[in-house]
């Protein structure tokens, strides 16, 4: 059963690490899951998690953060701009729950920050689930998607909202925002992006103004993480769908984006890895989470719990 949209996102809570307060989901119990949002400028952990979090609750501990910079989680500053140090952010996060032996599952620009703190610490790594993360495949000289926008208005606001529910999933009844967009709804996500905005544009300007700047800080010590498959010690699982990736203006180049994250790109990834699996849903968009939430949720856990 879908929850409400009201009563999901007021059960989040706060820890503080860093000296910043980190909005978060908490819930369930048993073995540790972090949920790792994507990096768009309404990307957060109820937005992007919501059809899954109750679902996972039932077999793990779900840790869901806003990453600082995003949600309802403010940033530190520039050094909140680079993914890089958002997942050294996101390892003192799960050290200060006290947590080890963590199954990480990043969703889009979430794959990069998950594959970094597997990359970083395997020693706190159970296993980890990339879902539609054309970040891991993409080659320097690919495209460079930019998430800037003029200032919100409720009007732009509620259009915006109209084409990524068009354009992100094929299937919304199982999430407590994107199953139906009311007035109430238009007005959450118009007082996020009033709340984000300007650092997601400074964001955008310091990381994607060119396709090398972007794949540069998506690179792993340097190189990108999909031309180190050696390097990786823990079992990684792909959740991809056959349209992994959307047409709403993130691209300059809109036939190239068609080629970005393309399931047969990650497969030449996958098929270099000693210890993964590929799960590919057909009729599914960028949000499979979302799409496929029932099934989704059996196949990570699945894979985590193996």
């Amino acid at each position: 059963m879908t929850p409400e949209w009201q009563e999901f996102r007021d059960r989040t809570t706060t820890v503080t690490v860093d000296g910043v307060d980190v909005n978060h989901f908490d819930e369930g119990e048993g073995d540790p899951l972090v949920l790792v949002h994507g990096g768009g400028l309404t990307s957060n952990a109820a937005l992007n998690w919501g059809a899954v979090i109750d679902r996972f609750a039932e077999h793990f501990r779900v840790i869901a953060p806003d990453q600082p910079g995003f949600g309802h989680t403010d940033p530190r500053g520039e050094v909140d701009y680079y993914p890089a140090e958002r997942a050294k952010f996101l390892i003192e996060l799960i050290e200060e729950l006290g947590l080890d032996d963590v199954s990480l599952a990043g969703g889009s620009e979430g794959s990069t920050l998950v594959s970094h703190v597997a990359l970083r610490r395997p020693d706190l790594v159970n296993g980890i689930c990339l879902c539609n993360g054309g970040t891991i495949v993409r080659e320097f000289g690919s495209p460079s998607p930019h998430t800037r926008v003029e200032e919100p208005t409720m009007e732009t606001v509620r259009e915006d909202a109209e084409r990524l529910a068009e354009e992100y999933f094929t299937e919304r009844k199982y999430h407590p925002f994107w199953n139906e967009l009311t007035d109430g709804k238009i007005e959450y996500l118009y007082e996020l992006k009033k709340r984000n905005w300007e650092f997601n544009n400074a964001r955008d300007e310091a990381i994607r103004e060119t396709a090398w700047d972007y794949n540069r800080t998506l690179a792993y010590d340097g190189k990108p993480i999909a031309r180190q498959p050696e390097n990786f010690e823990v079992p990684l699982l792909f959740a991809w769908s056959t349209k992994p990736y959307f047409s709403i203006g993130y691209y300059d180049d809109q036939e190239g984006e068609r080629d970005a994250g393309s399931p047969d790109a990650t497969y030449e990834f996958f098929k270099q890895l000693d210890d993964a699996q590929m799960h590919i849903w057909q009729n599914s968009k960028h949000h499979t989470q979302t799409d496929k939430a029932p099934e989704f949720v059996d196949v990570v856990t699945s894979f985590m719990k193996h």
